[in-house]
C-alpha cells in the first residue's frame, strides 16, 4: 500500500509530539525535574502546538518542497513570514534546553542554520512570484 507524501506530513506532528512525550517520560521517570526540564516542556509543546496551528493556517498552499501558489497573509502569518520554521525552532530549544546538553544543543543550531537557509530561498521565491504584493506584506511583518 502507497501512503501519499501529504498523508505523512500529517502524520508526523502526532509522531514527533509522542516520541518527545515519551523521551521525556522515561528521563524523569525515576527523578523530581529540574526547572530547565519544566522550562524546556514548555517551550517544547508551546512550540509544537502553535506548529501545529500556523501548519493548519497554511492549508493547501503547504508543501515540502518550496512552491509559491498563494500569498498566506492571515493568522500567525500576519506577524511573521515564516511561523512553522519559528515554532519548529522553539520546539528545538526546548528540547535543548530540557537535555541540557552539548550534542542536543549543537543540533538544535544545525537545524537553525537549516531552516535560515529554507526561509531565504522560500522568501525569494515570494518575491519572485509575486512581487510587490509580498515585499507589502514583508513590510507589514513582525519579521
Amino acid at each position: 500500500m502507497k501512503i501519499a507524501w501529504q498523508t505523512w506530513t500529517e502524520v508526523a506532528p502526532m509522531a514527533y509530539a509522542l516520541f518527545f512525550v515519551g523521551i521525556y517520560y522515561v528521563n524523569l521517570l525515576n527523578k523530581a525535574p529540574a526547572t530547565h526540564h519544566l522550562v524546556g516542556i514548555a517551550l517544547t509543546f508551546t512550540g509544537f502546538l502553535c506548529w501545529i496551528i500556523s501548519r493548519a493556517q497554511l492549508g493547501q498552499a503547504f508543501s515540502v518542497k518550496p512552491k509559491a501558489t498563494q500569498l498566506i497573509t492571515h493568522g500567525f502569518y500576519a506577524r511573521f513570514r515564516h511561523p512553522i520554521y519559528y515554532f519548529e525552532l522553539l520546539s528545538f530549544l526546548g528540547v535543548a534546553i530540557f537535555f541540557w546538553n552539548i550534542y542536543v544543543s549543537a543540533s538544535a543550531f544545525f537545524l537553525l542554520s537549516v531552516q535560515l537557509y529554507r526561509m531565504r530561498v522560500e522568501n525569494e521565491l515570494l518575491r519572485q512570484t509575486f512581487g510587490s504584493e509580498y515585499e507589502k506584506y514583508r513590510s507589514t511583518v513582525w519579521f
